[in-house]
């Protein structure tokens, strides 16, 4: 018995890839291009909060690819714990503290993302600023029967070795996505989806077990045809990558006149307490229970977290 019917027969799991598939379908119908446009940062990705698209597409889908230990940086834009926005260095060089700029800019930068998945314009893909864990679970996601779902570098070195796939430390993380799904398109039986065939490949490689019979070689997607022989129109990202203007920004004077230190102050997630200073754009408020909380007092107002009892 060879490898590929060991494993058809006894480890390939209908049930898995079935309830991977109907959460994928329902978390792309819930996320269309106008809607990821439109999330706000407590919807695109918060801290604690599991209805988050990031956190949705990170947890909820981990059982289609996983994106390993990702830290929240990958996503561009996140919210901490205290409540304070922080950004991926790419985007702090870009924005410096214009968080709305960028995750304005962040999202139409997704949205153009899954449009060049679809159209296969592979060298869009290639300079995408989106993070490469965040970028090729995107395109799992969104267009699962071209991005083999593989999402960090080393596995999808281990799942080349795995199937006998050749490649070069040249070749690109896209190479080998994009040879991966060759190589399934062309040595499985044709009702395997990739999900299937990545599956195989984490079983061979965690059993440390290798196809012998077959061959393949990671060259350049960017040199060679697409995967459906169609050659794409190439277009511009939605978000030009200069940064626009930066908004007038209020300083901690203004943000005093607003919660004067000493004034009862009520956070919906806290409870009351006293101001007890802001500073460099957070405010230090002691609870009723004692204790003090910093939290990054711009992002609270913008979400009416913060009032003035």
């Amino acid at each position: 018995m060879d490898l590929i019917t060991e494993f058809a027969t006894y480890h390939k799991s209908e049930f898995w890839a079935h309830k991977g598939e109907v959460l994928r379908q329902n978390f792309v119908n819930k996320y269309t291009d106008e809607v990821i446009l439109g999330l706000s940062q407590m919807e695109y990705n918060y801290a604690g909060n599991e209805n988050t698209f990031c956190y949705r597409i990170q947890r909820e889908l981990s059982c289609l690819s996983s994106m390993g230990n990702a830290f929240p940086a990958v996503f561009g834009v996140y919210v901490n714990l205290d409540h304070r926005v922080r950004l991926s260095r790419n985007l702090e060089s870009m924005f410096g503290t214009d968080f709305d700029g960028a995750l304005k800019y962040q999202k139409e930068q997704i949205v153009s993302l899954i449009k060049a998945g679809k159209e296969q314009d592979f060298r869009f893909i290639e300079n995408s600023d989106i993070n490469q864990q965040f970028k090729f679970k995107i395109l799992s996601v969104y267009c699962p029967d071209i991005y083999f779902p593989v999402c960090t570098r080393p596995t999808a070195e281990a799942y080349c070795n795995a199937l006998g796939i050749k490649f070069g430390s040249y070749s690109t993380m896209l190479d080998l996505v994009i040879s991966l799904s060759t190589w399934a398109r062309n040595n499985l039986p044709k009702d395997w989806s990739l999900y299937h065939a990545m599956s195989l490949s984490d079983w061979l490689w965690k059993e440390n077990r290798f196809l012998k019979d077959t061959t393949g070689y990671a060259d350049s997607v960017i040199t060679r045809k697409t995967v459906n022989a169609e050659t794409p129109a190439v277009y511009k990202p939605v978000a030009s990558r200069a940064a626009p203007p930066k908004p007038v920004e209020k300083t901690d004077d203004d943000f005093k006149k607003m919660f004067p230190v000493g004034c009862r102050v009520r956070h919906s997630k806290f409870g009351e307490g006293n101001v007890v200073d802001i500073s460099d754009g957070v405010i230090t408020i002691k609870l009723s229970n004692g204790k003090e909380k910093e939290l990054g007092i711009d992002f609270c107002i913008k979400n009416n977290l913060l009032e003035k009892k």
